[in-house]
């Protein structure tokens, strides 16, 4: 089942991952913020190294969800800096809740 396969191919990527990068879209809503949190909590507790950067802002009433404030890409960490490294060097991405580069703003100049 495709499905399966899908699922497992991710699980894997996961568990030969240290450095994982989480984003979601632009006007993150709660299916992304929630999303984003549960995921990086999760992998945190694997024992993974991970870091979050959003292309625009956390809603207020979604923030309780973070334990602090997602830095922003544009406002907080430039496009250039992610392309050199300086903010962090992942050996995987993670997109969550997005189905279109439209979606990712400026951080789809970095995964170009």
């Amino acid at each position: 089942m495709v499905i399966n396969n899908n699922f497992q191919k991710a699980v894997e990527l996961i568990n030969k991952s240290s450095n994982i990068l989480i984003t979601t879209h632009i006007k993150p809503d709660g299916d992304a913020c929630g999303s984003v949190a549960a995921i990086y909590d999760t992998l945190t507790a694997l024992g993974k190294k991970v870091k979050l950067i959003l292309p625009s802002e956390v809603p207020e009433w979604y923030e309780f969800l973070f334990a602090e404030k997602p830095p922003i890409l544009g406002r907080d960490v430039t496009v250039e800096q992610l392309k050199h490294r300086q903010f962090f060097e992942p050996d995987l991405i993670i997109l969550i809740d997005v189905n279109t580069n439209n979606q990712l703003s400026k951080f789809s100049e970095y995964l170009k």
